[in-house]
């Protein structure tokens, strides 16, 4: 992808009708975490106790790394990874929710991914580095996939098929139903980058 995950919700967050693409399923931590050098204890800035927040199972996401709780205490907190960590906001998950959480960030990932293959055959070779273009392109094309993933198409041929002869298992297909073009408003984003064409996408819930 041109975009990471990261990048796109930062481009998306402020714009309106991309809510919940930018918004993950993840509660925002107070204080801050660090580390002393290379380990997995996490040192915590907050007031008050953190075992009233976070427990063994549970999650801690930090720029958008999930890293899984082993043990807590007042002020730490022990994960299963080694890092090295300065001062640090976080976000965590509880255990219950940590299907949702992932699956939601599978999915947006899905979606930046579809987005980058079909910008990829209407645009231009990206600059080393990538341009602002083709990031932002690929981050709301990628976020308008992702909230509208039931309209679109599956990647299922079945679904499109109009006719069937079972003795040689001959199909015809209405190839309409899988033909989408680039919307406006990502080719003016674009602009010179875009050198035109329409493909086929398909994207996978």
């Amino acid at each position: 992808m041109w975009v990471t995950l990261a990048e796109a919700l930062g481009i998306t967050e402020l714009e309106l009708g991309f809510e919940s693409f930018s918004n993950l399923d993840f509660v925002a931590g107070y204080g801050q975490l660090s580390t002393s050098g290379a380990t997995n204890v996490l040192d915590w800035t907050g007031d008050g106790d953190l075992t009233t927040i976070l427990a063994s199972g549970d999650l801690v996401v930090i720029d958008l790394i999930s890293y899984i709780v082993e043990s807590v205490a007042t002020n730490q907190v022990t994960i299963l990874d080694t890092i090295t960590l300065a001062l640090s906001n976080w976000s965590y998950v509880k255990e219950s929710n940590i299907s949702t959480y992932q699956n939601g960030v599978n999915k947006r990932l899905r979606a930046l991914q579809t987005a980058f293959r079909n910008l990829s055959h209407v645009t231009c070779e990206a600059d080393d580095p990538v341009q602002d273009e083709l990031k932002e392109a690929n981050a709301m094309l990628g976020a308008l996939y992702f909230q509208n993933s039931k309209v679109l198409p599956k990647n299922n041929l079945d679904e499109n098929v109009i006719s069937k002869k079972i003795g040689d298992m001959a199909y015809s297909y209405n190839l309409d139903k899988s033909k989408n073009p680039i919307p406006d408003f990502i080719i003016s984003i674009l602009g010179s980058c875009y050198t035109g064409g329409i493909r086929a996408f398909f994207f996978d819930k």
